[in-house]
């Protein structure tokens, strides 16, 4: 299933020219706890790009054409013990 291009811009430029349109001037402060959620946001999400990055490792490598050192020892193994 491929998401065509203009269904993903179409909900992001109809945001944007909402909140273009609905500013106004606002009185808010940023206290001591905002920063303190700000980077568990980051490191979040930091750790989720960890988590996805070792789910897909493989099929990164497979894409250039990689083997883990692991599978081609294996390989190796099993090619010496189908010549003895």
């Amino acid at each position: 299933m491929r998401i065509k291009p203009l269904a993903l811009a179409t909900p992001l430029v109809l945001s944007l020219m909402f909140a273009a349109m609905s500013t106004t001037e606002a009185h808010a402060y940023l206290d001591g706890g905002s920063g303190s959620m700000l980077l568990q946001l980051l490191l979040g999400g930091v750790a989720g790009l960890a988590v996805a990055a070792k789910l897909y490792w493989y099929k990164l490598l497979s894409l250039f054409g990689i083997k883990p050192k692991a599978a081609a020892s294996e390989e190796a193994e099993a090619e010496r013990a189908t010549q003895r």
